[in-house]
């Protein structure tokens, strides 16, 4: 309900009257790989290990009045170890940039199979166009995950990874 409110906001203007909605929004869809660092908190200790490696599939969607936001809906998919796959919709505030460009990122991470987990991600990234229609990105993230099924009671997990890979403007 939340995300289709938030589709429907940001493409269409409804939460900024001033915005029309948009003739021809900016699309552009990225593959992205990464992992990190995850730390679980139990019982007063802390553990660390490398994250599982992840792909991440997304799609952004940018209004042409408001260029400084970006909706990337995505699918994340851990395929090392345990195969987890989610979803995560995700806002970006770019700052203006033709060549580099540099963002703050904002998600929601669900993953939904063979296990569940909720969290809030945030962090922040760059591109930098090789081409006006491709460019190559980097992203650096932390992410708490505070409900699933994969966490014990009372525990948390903690995650910091950086993801790097390309864009595709259309």
């Amino acid at each position: 309900m939340i995300g289709s409110w938030l589709v429907a906001s940001v493409l269409c203007g409804g939460a900024i009257g001033s915005v029309g909605p948009a003739e021809k929004l900016q699309v552009s869809a990225s593959i992205l790989a990464g992992t990190g660092i995850s730390l679980a908190g139990v019982a007063r200790k802390t553990y660390a290990s490398r994250s599982p490696t992840f792909l991440l599939a997304e799609v952004g969607f940018v209004h042409p009045q408001l260029q400084w936001l970006e909706f990337a809906p995505t699918i994340a998919l851990e395929v090392e170890g345990r195969i987890g796959v989610g979803l995560m919709p995700k806002l970006r505030a770019r700052l203006p940039g033709k060549r580099v460009r540099v963002w703050a990122v904002a998600a929601l991470p669900i993953f939904f199979a063979p296990y569940s987990l909720l969290g809030v991600q945030g962090g922040a990234g760059l591109s930098v166009a090789l081409h006006p229609r491709v460019a190559l990105m980097a992203e650096f993230t932390g992410t708490g995950y505070v409900w699933g099924s994969d966490l014990m009671k009372g525990a948390a997990l903690a995650k910091l990874d950086q993801t790097f890979g390309v864009r595709m403007n259309f």
